[in-house]
């Protein structure tokens, strides 16, 4: 661990005591913490096994309950990745590894009030609106870390967005309402990661574009959402609509010189409505997710060169969840979208994915978990498994492996190159 990521740390965790800790009269409030630690290390799969993650992570997590009415909570994760740096042949020595060997994440830090059936949150947070694994369509309000594609729990890519969250909670109803004063962005791959994405510039042609990671315009307007959940005997559904940037990004394209190109993410306006749905069936827990996004730009590559277009993009999710047998827990999904205009885009008009998540306890307490998640129209799969191995009752060492396959130029298949495995030691101390 490197001296600066120690400053950086004990900086972060002296305004973590003092924002939770000044307010406390006395420190006669109640006082919770997670402190986690975790060591990663994983090899590349394909082709050469050179070191494709060597990862260390603290994680903070402090809440203090000043009353009945307020509480408090700071969360941060900082990361040291040293890959990038031992692997220069791979990753080269330009601002992959000057940019991504530290990472410091703010994670759910805000001030809650609560009277009654009504709670405000005004801070960073996470707010969850979807019911289905995999893909998550519906989990559209924060930005994600996908700088490695998405891979490991939402929760941990999930980035805590600042925002005002207004709730008014029945016993089988509620009303949400948020909103954001700066709209947030995924946090894209640099050039020369596993991960990083692949640009075309003109059809039939290939110059080299490195994409930038920020946009040089970022979006500055507000956001506003609303939510109402109901509960009908076994069935659990919700509404919502949403007015925000799209979390994913267009590029375009800015020439450095003839034969070299910057990829620029722009986030455009983008108004979702949406339903989700859960009901048990006797035991049997069907899961369903319809999300219809108005003008969604794209990306679409021509002989005129890289450029964007709107489509309305239809998203429906249906899953089902088998009751647990024997400690075996079983789940099935399959969803689609549907874009209204689609000819200029490079995909299908119905992009179809099939996922399944596979779950065993094993009465030693280890426990094995596999999802694999598959592109149906490119034949392009991901495979993910792990096995979890309680060591004592604060720490378990991890060991999986993540495979990628399909052609190239499909959606999973050109990350083929980044398929690994790992082991991981993970320990924490709470109170």
């Amino acid at each position: 661990m490197t001296l600066s990521l120690i400053k950086n740390l004990l900086t972060i965790n002296f305004w973590s005591l003092a924002v939770i800790g000044l307010p406390l009269s006395a420190w006669t409030a109640k006082y919770d913490f997670r402190l986690e630690f975790g060591a990663r290390y994983g090899v590349h799969t394909k082709g050469s096994p050179t070191t494709a993650t060597h990862r260390h992570t603290i994680e903070l997590d402090q809440k203090a309950e000043f009353d009945r009415y307020w509480l408090g909570n700071f969360e941060f994760r900082a990361e040291n990745e040293s890959a990038y740096a031992s692997v220069p042949e791979r990753y080269g020595t330009g601002d992959l590894p000057r940019k991504e060997s530290q990472s410091f994440l703010l994670r759910e830090t805000y001030l809650q009030f609560q009277n009654g059936i009504f709670r405000a949150r005004l801070g960073s947070q996470q707010v969850v609106w979807g019911e289905t694994f995999g893909y998550y369509y519906a989990d559209i309000v924060n930005a994600k870390d996908f700088r490695e594609a998405g891979l490991g729990e939402l929760s941990r890519n999930r980035l805590a967005t600042p925002l005002l969250n207004l709730q008014w909670i029945l016993s089988d109803s509620s009303l949400q309402l948020i909103y954001i004063p700066k709209a947030p962005y995924n946090l894209l791959p640099l050039t020369g990661s596993d991960f990083a994405s692949s640009i075309t510039h003109t059809a039939g042609s290939a110059p080299m574009i490195a994409i930038d990671q920020e946009p040089t315009d970022p979006p500055a307007k507000s956001e506003f959402g609303v939510r109402v959940t109901k509960q009908i005997a076994s069935l659990d559904f919700s509404l919502f609509h949403f007015n925000y940037h799209d979390r994913s990004p267009v590029y375009k394209l800015q020439a450095s010189s003839a034969t070299f190109f910057s990829a620029v993410p722009q986030y455009f306006p983008l108004r979702t409505a949406g339903i989700t749905m859960t009901a048990d069936i006797s035991g049997y827990l069907l899961r369903t997710e319809i999300l219809q996004h108005f003008n969604r730009e794209y990306n679409t590559v021509s002989t005129s060169g890289l450029s964007s277009e709107a489509s309305n993009e239809l998203v429906f999710v249906v899953g089902l969840d088998l009751p647990q047998e024997n400690k075996w827990t079983i789940g099935l999904q399959y969803s689609e979208s549907r874009l209204s205009n689609f000819p200029w885009l490079d995909r299908t008009q119905n992009q179809k994915i099939l996922s399944g998540q596979i779950t065993k306890t094993f009465n030693s307490g280890y426990t094995f978990e596999t999802m694999l998640t598959g592109f149906t129209e490119e034949s392009s799969k991901l495979v993910q498994m792990q096995l979890a191995i309680p060591i004592s009752s604060t720490s378990e060492l991890v060991l999986g492996t993540d495979q990628f396959d399909g052609s190239e130029t499909s959606a999973l298949g050109r990350f083929k190159e980044a398929s690994r495995g790992w082991i991981m030691f993970r320990a924490k101390l709470k109170r």
